[in-house]
């Protein structure tokens, strides 16, 4: 077991980025600078690049996140308060800890407010709650800057140390989302983009400079938190992971050989030391959101049971039934490469030791052909066990 968190159970923040694509994070570099105050961050702690997101929307994604739903509208159904076996914040719950949901948009869209706390979210932070709070947070199109969302999450932390009581926090940004408007004393232009403009993949797009705006300001906040985090009393007792929730949309993949870039959204980790004392990071894991919370209850909750849909990432031998990337429709991530679902008995092979480059397409082996028939199974299993969860769970409730 995790002594560390024995010991110290760790409050956890779960950071979902709106559009926090790996893609257009690649064009960072000297003169352009993308990553802004994350870029320390970035450098020194943990980041898994072969990872996919599940959904290709943000509710795809974020129903599949809270409990392994494929259905996007499970939180706007009648089956909204089925008692999930796969509630995300289960195993938390029955650890103690007092679950919190913040969001720079609003709590009313696709009824999130509601479903988050129907599975345990004891306080849901949204818009609202942050302009009653901070007067100067002006709205945008979807929410308030995420600077105000950040602000909130630094306080609600110092908060449950002063309380005793551990927290999970899941968080959900915004700002970085078309009509990508940098907010007030944001930072906007100067960013050179002649040899990205010029690009297949952005010849429909006439927001590029504007895109690159948002995600400079959303970087920067994402950074401007860790570190202020970690100069604060809590850093050796807080994890914080990152992922977006999709890639940014609309970008023109051509190429086969973008399969894996297309789905792609980083995955980081700030985990104390005294927490990684059953922790094994190797950057050239491959995966996707379905392992985001196993490693985390790994890292942070001993010997808690939860429901198994994925991979502890930092295990010291991962387990190869679960240990692979899957985004939804399009792409599954194994060890040798991409596999596509309407490619049967072809691999593109990854083109280099790390990264998304992949090589031509080729013939798979035998072996690999039974990998891509056994994970073609992977997602009419999440269709059966949401449907069995909501017509079986659900009963009782029926029945009153």
């Amino acid at each position: 077991p995790n002594l560390g968190a024995a010991a110290q159970p760790p409050d956890v923040v779960l950071q979902i980025m709106e559009s926090m694509g790996a893609h257009l994070n690649a064009y960072d570099r000297p003169g352009r600078d993308l990553l802004g105050a994350l870029r320390p961050h970035w450098r020194d702690d943990w980041v898994f690049e072969r990872f996919v997101a599940e959904g290709n929307g943000t509710i795809d994604s974020l129903s599949r996140l809270l409990v392994r739903s494929p259905i996007p509208a499970i939180g706007q159904s009648s089956a909204l308060d089925t008692p999930f076996a796969s509630n995300a914040f289960t195993p938390f719950l029955q650890r103690g800890y007092r679950v919190v949901f913040v969001t720079s948009g609003a709590a009313t869209w696709r009824n999130l407010g509601v479903f988050a706390s129907q599975l345990g979210a004891r306080e849901f932070v949204d818009q609202q709650t942050l302009r009653a709070r901070y007067p100067q947070a002006q709205a945008g199109t979807w929410g308030v800057p995420d600077e105000y969302m950040f602000r909130y999450i630094e306080e609600r932390l110092a908060q449950g140390r002063r309380d005793g009581e551990p927290l999970f926090i899941i968080a959900l940004s915004t700002t970085h989302h078309p009509p990508f408007i940098v907010p007030e004393g944001g930072q906007r232009g100067g960013l050179p983009l002649d040899d990205v403009a010029g690009l297949p993949y952005f010849k429909t797009w006439d927001t590029l400079a504007a895109a690159f705006d948002t995600l400079r300001y959303a970087n920067d906040q994402l950074g401007g938190f860790l570190t202020r985090l970690k100069a604060s009393p809590g850093a050796a007792r807080t994890i914080v992971a990152a992922t977006g929730d999709h890639n940014i949309l609309g970008i023109d993949y051509q190429d086969p050989k973008d399969a894996a870039l297309a789905r792609a959204v980083p995955f980081y980790l700030y985990v104390p030391p005294a927490y990684r004392t059953q922790a094994h990071y190797d950057p050239a894991r491959v995966g996707g959101h379905k392992d985001i919370l196993p490693t985390l209850y790994h890292l942070s909750l001993p010997e808690t049971p939860y429901f198994r849909s994925g991979c502890d990432l930092l295990a010291a031998r991962p387990d190869p039934a679960w240990c692979f990337g899957f985004n939804n429709k399009h792409v599954m991530l194994t060890e040798a490469g991409v596999f596509r679902p309407d490619r049967p008995g072809r691999i593109l092979p990854w083109a280099d030791s790390s990264g998304l480059a992949l090589a031509d397409e080729q013939d798979a082996t035998a072996e690999q052909w039974a990998e891509q028939v056994r994970l073609n199974a992977y997602p009419p299993l999440l269709q059966w066990q949401i449907n069995y969860q909501v017509q079986e769970l659900d009963l009782p409730r029926q029945e009153r």
